[in-house]
């Protein structure tokens, strides 16, 4: 948390308000991982082994696929892990923690 905010900023922030970090149904640290090859470091951060645009795409698009025939195969529904689901999932979130409303900011895809 000290690298997201900063230390003092951190301080200055729990004094009025608590912090949650949430990782989206099968991204980051959640459970289960939603496809594990979306975590490696090839396809996570392709810009840092100089390749072009459309061997970047190509890398993705590849793990995407290959991401979504598995979940199809264990007889999972990838549109369950859609950006309008994850939306729901922090409305409940809100309403299970008891918060009448909250300051939602997000940082990378999962926010």
């Amino acid at each position: 948390m000290d690298n997201f905010f900063g230390y003092f900023a951190k301080q200055k922030i729990l004094e009025h308000k608590d912090i949650l970090f949430l990782d989206p149904r099968g991204c980051g640290n959640s459970k289960p991982t939603l496809c594990e090859n979306l975590n490696d470091t090839e396809v996570a951060y392709p810009g840092i082994f100089g390749r072009t645009e459309a061997e970047i795409e190509a890398l993705l698009v590849k793990a995407v696929e290959e991401c979504c025939d598995s979940l199809v195969a264990a007889n999972i529904d990838p549109r369950a892990y859609s950006s309008v689901a994850v939306a729901h999932d922090i409305e409940l979130l809100r309403k299970e923690m008891g918060y009448r409303q909250w300051i939602v900011r997000g940082h990378f895809y999962g926010s």
